[in-house]
Formats: structure tokens, sequence, C-alpha cells
């Protein structure tokens, strides 16, 4: 039995790694008293997971965006950490992609799929944190990383998604100095 499952896993695994995330560099700003992010995602859905996405499954993806300061030579410790959700769906009767911003509700509607990834790998401006939180240290980093946030799956596909690595799709750790 564990010879049969093993090649199924293998053949899974091939087959989705079409889907991926990557992350530009990322920049930042500070205005008004308030550090803002600038990046660009280039971001790929494999074939089941588009499947899924056209059949109703909603996706919603996570911005995580830690700002860290130095601790000892190569340490950092964690001071704030923020979390930005954006939802991706398929509207059947409109036969539209939309991706809706969690934190403000703000609503994009597309007539393409590469349109609508396209617009949520654009992120502008997007404001992470204040210098208020800030103002007790001399340096510190901003780290951002960007991922389908597997919890916000059905269960079915939750469990599907532990074993086949092309539901897990995330971009890695970029960092800035601030």
């Amino acid at each position: 039995m564990l010879l049969f499952v093993s090649p199924l896993y293998a053949e899974n695994e091939a087959t989705d790694a079409s889907a991926y995330i990557r992350m530009g560099d990322i920049t930042g700003s500070s205005n008004a008293g308030e550090y803002r992010l600038n990046t660009r995602l280039d971001i790929s859905l494999s074939e089941e997971m588009q499947d899924a996405l056209r059949n109703g499954v909603r996706q919603v993806y996570l911005l995580e965006v830690q700002v860290r300061v130095p601790r000892f030579q190569l340490y950092y410790k964690e001071v704030a950490s923020e979390k930005h959700r954006y939802e991706l769906r398929f509207h059947t009767l409109s036969r539209k992609y939309l991706v809706n911003y969690l934190r403000t509700q703000t609503q994009r509607s597309f007539y393409t799929l590469s349109a609508a990834l396209e617009y949520m790998g654009n992120i502008e401006n997007l404001r992470v944190l204040t210098n208020k939180s800030l103002r007790d240290f001399d340096d510190f980093q901003v780290r951002a990383k960007f991922m389908l946030d597997i919890d916000e799956l059905p269960l079915p596909l939750q469990i599907h998604s532990l074993l086949n690595r092309g539901w897990r799709i995330s971009s890695k750790w970029k960092t800035i100095e601030l």
C-alpha cells in the first residue's frame, strides 16, 4: 500500500510545480508619521487551484509584515507584526474574478484571472505601522512575506494541502532596513 501511495504523491508534486509566488524587492517610505510598503508580486496558480477557484472555493492570501530590531549581532527581536488579507474568488453569475482587501473591504472585479492576480500583486503605499510604535528604536528592519492562507480553505482542501505541496505556495521573506 505504501508503494502505491508514494508515486501518486510524487505525481501531484510534479504537476503543481506551476504554482508559485515571487516577491520583488520591497521599498519603504515614511510620510506624515507613517511607514508605507511597496512591492510587486508575481503570482501563478496551478490548474487545480484555478479549477477550485472557478468552482466556488475562495482563496485568502496573507501578507505578513514584521518589524524587528537588532538585539545581538545576528539576532533580532520582533516588536510589531501585521497581517493583511486579500480574498480571491470567482463570481459565477457575472463570470468575474473578485479581489477583496479584507481590512477595508475594498473590492475590485476583473474579467480575467491574470488581471486579478496582477492587481493583487501590486502592493503600493500599504500602511504598515506608525512612527508612534517605533519611537523608542533607532534602527529596525521590516520584512514581508506573501502566502496562501491554508487555514481559510474548506476543510477537505486543508487536508489535501497536507499531501500536496502545490497548495502551500508562499514567497520568501524580503527585508528592508529602515
